[in-house]
């Protein structure tokens, strides 16, 4: 938050919802104070009260106008309010101006920074998110979505063995304006591979901080009987689906707590109701029990990001019954029809379910994005 010097030539306006106080500083025409006091509708929904002042000039932001006549001072305090913000919130560059000393009708710019209060869908803007996984299916959906969006960093992760013609295929992806995408290569498989992805992410590509960390890799082994199922089994889906997201965890939680005030850190597990324990007897799948057994792990996990962090967003995700490859190849193992619903239907759901996430209304929680309902873990 950024408040003015206790010796500025404005003192602060304290205000009620949803107002804004605006002075105008004198103009070369008059050097008369003029107080204007509007309502504004819709002011934005904050979870503290918070005093922010910003001068703007007539038309736009003027870094060296030694006179700056024209400027208008903009004091105003946001409180809780359930409504929408307006565009005013948008200024995070204040300006205080006084006389100088030897020209008192010059005014001096005092330049500083300002916090500004975004508005919900700014507030849930991440501009630096990791997603882990971008084969085709689910991750690629979701790199290219959010590469649309401007000014985005995107990292993704490829499995070693990703062909060139797949690279190619990310690089080529269009871009929203000011946004580049950053491939690193992380075998899920392979303990020592998350670290070194952070590290060349820091040291290769000096980036500091993230947003967003999407956990999406993930294996399901043939269906088995209860009886007869394969140690292996068991051991390799843990390895990918458990193992692998503990340790990218570990090694992105300092990139995640660099995450800058107005983008609340957000931790996002791929999961699947087949890992809700509370729902092995409505759908009795119980061949399945090393991909769902390591998923309900995976749920487990995802609540204790939540607990452990409780600045932070952490949420496990039902995709839907998506047409992905693995999908597709399940459903044939198990007898079953194709999955019904479409990598873009389940992407856009995705996207618009973690644009209005919320700590109160998604963290440590399952959700179904298709049917937007929680499920029971």
């Amino acid at each position: 938050m950024c408040t003015p010097p206790a010796d500025s030539y404005f003192p602060a306006v304290t205000l009620r919802p949803p107002m804004l106080v605006m002075k105008l500083l004198p103009s070369r025409a008059s050097r008369h104070h003029q107080p204007l006091t509007k309502r504004v509708a819709g002011a934005e929904a904050a979870r503290h009260s918070l005093q922010v002042a910003v001068a703007k000039s007539r038309g736009c932001l003027k870094h060296h106008d030694k006179q700056a006549y024209n400027h208008e001072m903009v004091m105003y305090e946001r409180v809780n309010d359930d409504r929408q913000t307006t565009d005013i919130s948008n200024h995070a560059i204040s300006y205080l101006s006084q006389p100088t000393e030897n020209h008192p009708h010059h005014r001096r710019q005092q330049r500083y920074i300002c916090h500004h209060i975004p508005t919900q869908e700014k507030r849930n803007k991440r501009a630096n998110p990791l997603i882990e996984n971008t084969s085709p299916g689910i991750g690629r959906g979701l790199l290219s979505t959010y590469l649309l969006r401007a000014n985005h960093t995107l990292i993704g992760t490829i499995r070693p063995s990703t062909s060139t013609d797949h690279i190619s295929t990310l690089h080529s992806l269009p871009l929203g304006p000011g946004s580049k995408l950053i491939l690193l290569s992380l075998d899920s498989a392979d303990p020592s591979d998350p670290s070194k992805a952070i590290q060349e992410l820091q040291c290769t590509h000096n980036i500091t901080h993230l947003d967003m960390v999407i956990a999406n890799a993930a294996i399901a082994p043939d269906p088995a009987p209860l009886e007869v199922i394969a140690p292996g089994d068991l051991t390799d889906a843990y390895r990918v689906n458990v193992v692998a997201p503990v340790l990218l965890y570990q090694a992105s939680k300092p990139l995640l707590e660099n995450a800058p005030g107005q983008s609340q850190a957000m931790w996002v597990t791929i999961s699947s109701v087949a890992g809700s324990v509370s729902k092995i007897e409505e759908f009795p799948v119980t061949s399945l029990l090393a991909y769902s057994a390591s998923k309900a792990a995976a749920n487990w996990f995802t609540v204790a990001v939540h607990a452990a962090n409780p600045s932070w967003i952490a949420t496990a995700i039902q995709p839907g019954f998506v047409a992905t490859d693995m999908g597709i190849e399940g459903c044939k193992r198990l007898g079953l029809p194709p999955p019904p619903d479409s990598i873009e239907k389940s992407i856009a759901k995705t996207v618009a379910f973690l644009d209005r996430a919320t700590r109160e209304n998604a963290s440590g929680k399952l959700y179904d994005v298709i049917a937007e309902a929680e499920l029971p873990f």
